[in-house]
């Protein structure tokens, strides 16, 4: 019979996760604490390592690299969007370098 810690203890990456994708897509600031409990997420793994740990450490490892690829906004309030006109004339991606690039 599983107990309410059992089942807390397997809903730790949920409520993490969560809390990440909230945390990301808030304000700028609001990306420290994305990092922050992708930092608790990955001590839980160190932690539980000899159980569900290794099992966990695949969804730190998402969310490190979806906080760093979401990218921040830069203007108060609004959300990034993916393709920012003033973003990409000041400095050009790598698809557009590419793309000049063309003989």
């Amino acid at each position: 019979m599983r107990t309410a810690l059992d089942i807390l203890v397997a809903a730790v990456p949920t409520i993490v996760t969560v809390l990440v994708c909230l945390a990301l897509h808030g304000r700028r600031s609001s990306r420290y604490v994305a990092w922050g409990l992708i930092g608790l997420l990955s001590a839980f793994c160190l932690l539980g390592v000899l159980s569900i740990g290794i099992f966990v450490l695949p969804v730190a490892l998402l969310l490190a690299s979806a906080a760093r690829l979401t990218p921040a906004s830069h203007r108060s309030g609004q959300p990034a969007t993916p393709y920012d006109h003033e973003a990409s004339a000041a400095a050009p991606g790598v698809l557009s370098v590419l793309m000049s690039r063309r003989p």
